[in-house]
């Protein structure tokens, strides 16, 4: 893979993680999108 496809990539993964966080934020409450947030910062 080479650096163009390899940035397309990483490029098209953060813009279907925008379109997540956007459609949980309607669906979720404040206080469990604050609840995910800390779970995303603690990792695994």
């Amino acid at each position: 893979m080479n650096a163009i496809e390899l940035l397309k990539e990483l490029l098209e993964h953060h813009i279907e993680e925008e379109e997540m966080f956007k459609e949980a934020a309607k669906l979720l409450s404040k206080n469990q999108l604050d609840e995910l947030g800390e779970m995303a910062w603690q990792g695994p």
